[in-house]
């Protein structure tokens, strides 16, 4: 019995140091269920170990228990609990090894779904069934669905896509992701429905996802909010359109100037005829009106294209809305009232103040014809500052202060169809005959020639607001300006007309004529120069047209001045900028006409610069 109980007592050392290992294996791997099971296992049978032990060395039989059945049961005892021990120890470093791995794995997933969730984009991972598998925060954001809830759905479910055009026809482009392995980027914003119903503007790409052997494994979506972009590409667009009709715009514009020229001067010429034939006076003198109507078109055209005069000077923005409402109240229909709330303070300009009362005049016209039935337009002003560039609500509006005025009417309104043509030369929701389209055109380019902006909210059936943004004059107060009295002097002497247009020839030989001057003519700059030349000396003033074939006016000039270094030049044009006039006081030129003129214009230039030394 002694051999036996000395048997039994290595058996239960060696399971009570297995079950302390397998402990320590509890408390390393937190495996605690496994292990529990393994520990309690061993202690079990320690506890049985401990029972034969104390029969054994007490001499007590138990149920039918021989010394050699004692024996074999020690020996085997000994055997697997050397054996469990040599297991627990072999097993706790692969366990360990276990543990780095998942550790590492989880530490992975941890950096994965930080970078993942600081990402702006959304990202959705799918399986081989375009299934979503994982969503960021930003995936979640932009598709209204939770992770929890979008896990298992389908990509055309959670991503319901279609045409940004057409919200009606669906798109599921992602197909060839997962099935012949390409990376597809939509090549046009799509709309996105959300989970809610609303609609989003979004690029979007797929890439599958592939294991080490090159298998696909599924894909890996991104979207991206695109809203705020497509918006300033549009602005940017439509710019870019409105600066192209322009340009067409001011061509044409200077075209029309040359013919109505001719018109209004023939016409103020056969008036000047037939003073004492009614009948001709009149037909003459509504020539001269229609002429001048067509100017004030033209005019508009220009200063749409960026071809107008701009005067800039020190103007008060409320003296120009205080004469645009008196205007309106004597004109409009008595059911429609007109209010005005000036709370800005600081309210001077640097810009043309006939322009600009112009472009408000127009804007309380364009409100005055949104209410047929009656309503109420409100002309109100406040200062307003941007620190930086301001973007939100429309176009984008610079870094500085303003005055920002605001035209509000009660009337029809406008939707987004209207509004996107809305600054576009000719176009007009008006009737045949009731609008030229000019109006709101000429408006932008007055507020885009004055460093302003302008922006437009409306709706149909609830009125429409413009809000326009012209900067502040620092420093500067509005000062009184002299009115000029209109006389249309008679003067002496020899002019000489240089312009490649027949008719505007023939048309400056008779209101010289008329005026007590004596004309020769020059069909280009070449030609005027070589006829300088040919009369040095007994040509008193060059009244020449700045573009010209052959040599255009600068050129001519500089010629003639090489000739005679005190020649007097009137130059003409069918159109004129800030940047033209700038150039041609930087020439010294002693006048500038700008067609069409009339007889008293051209009389009070040519006499102003005749008087010049």
């Amino acid at each position: 019995m002694g051999g036996i109980a000395g048997l039994l007592l290595v058996s239960i050392v060696v399971q009570v140091a297995a079950a302390i290992l397998a402990l320590r294996l509890i408390w390393v791997t937190r495996r605690s269920l496994a292990w529990i099971f393994i520990c309690c296992a061993l202690l079990l049978m320690t506890a049985r170990r401990c029972l034969t032990l104390y029969s054994a060395v007490n001499g007590v039989v138990v149920a039918n228990v021989f010394d050699s059945a004692l024996l074999f049961e020690a020996l085997v005892s000994v055997v697997i609990s050397v054996a469990m021990l040599v297991g627990v120890g072999l097993i706790a470093p692969l366990f360990r090894s276990i543990l780095r791995s998942e550790e590492e794995i989880r530490r992975r997933e941890e950096d994965l779904r930080v970078t993942l969730g600081s990402l702006a984009e959304g990202v959705l991972t799918t399986d081989t069934r375009l299934r979503v598998v994982r969503m960021n925060p930003a995936a979640e954001r932009l598709t209204g669905w939770s992770t929890e809830d979008a896990a298992g759905r389908s990509i055309p479910e959670v991503l319901p896509m279609a045409e940004s055009g057409e919200p009606d026809t669906p798109i599921d482009p992602f197909g060839p992701v997962v099935i012949e392995g390409q990376v597809v980027r939509l090549p046009h914003p799509a709309r996105l429905r959300q989970k809610g119903g609303s609609w989003v503007l979004v690029g979007s790409s797929g890439a599958p996802i592939r294991d080490s052997g090159g298998g696909i494994r599924g894909a890996v979506i991104v979207v991206q909010d695109v809203t705020e972009q497509q918006r300033l590409e549009d602005h940017v667009r439509h710019a870019q359109k409105l600066e192209t009709v322009g340009r067409m715009a001011g061509g044409i514009a200077h075209d029309f100037n040359n013919a109505l020229c001719g018109i209004l001067g023939y016409a103020e010429l056969l008036a000047m005829k037939v003073p004492d034939n009614p009948q001709l006076l009149d037909y003459a003198t509504s020539i001269v009106e229609a002429a001048k109507h067509s100017k004030e078109l033209t005019s508009r055209l220009l200063t749409f294209s960026r071809k107008g005069r701009v005067l800039t000077r020190p103007m008060d923005i409320h003296e120009s809305l205080r004469l645009v409402a008196d205007l309106l109240e004597r004109t409009v229909e008595k059911n429609l009232n007109i209010d005005l709330r000036l709370d800005a303070t600081q309210t001077t300009l640097h810009g043309d103040a006939s322009q600009i009362h112009s472009a408000l005049l127009n804007l309380g016209v364009n409100a005055r014809d949104a209410m047929p039935g009656g309503g109420r337009i409100t002309f109100s002003t406040r200062n307003v500052a941007f620190d930086e560039p301001s973007s939100d609500g429309g176009t984008p509006i610079p870094a500085g202060r303003y005055v920002e005025v605001d035209i509000e009417d009660t009337g029809v309104g406008m939707g987004p169809e209207v509004m996107a043509h809305l600054f576009e030369p000719f176009f007009t929701t008006k009737p045949v005959g009731q609008g030229t389209g000019l109006g709101l055109s000429a408006v932008y380019g007055v507020v885009r020639d004055h460093h302003g902006v302008i922006r437009v909210e409306s709706r149909p059936g609830q009125g429409s607001a413009f809000r326009v943004f012209l900067p502040l004059a620092e420093g500067t107060s509005v000062a009184a300006r002299p009115v000029s009295p209109v006389v249309r002097p008679r003067g002496r002497g020899t002019v000489m007309v240089a312009d490649d247009d027949t008719i505007l020839r023939r048309l400056g030989v008779e209101m010289l004529g008329e005026l007590g001057y004596e004309a020769i003519v020059a069909e280009d700059g070449l030609q005027a120069v070589q006829a300088f030349r040919a009369r040095e000396g007994r040509i008193d003033l060059v009244l020449m047209d700045m573009v010209m074939p052959n040599m255009n006016g600068l050129d001519a000039l500089h010629e003639m001045r090489k000739i005679d270094p005190g020649v007097r030049v009137v130059f003409m044009s069918g159109y004129e900028t800030e940047i033209l006039r700038a150039g041609l006081r930087e020439e010294s030129i002693d006048g500038f006409l700008q067609k069409p003129y009339g007889t008293e214009e051209l009389a009070r230039t040519l006499a102003a610069a005749l008087r010049r030394t």
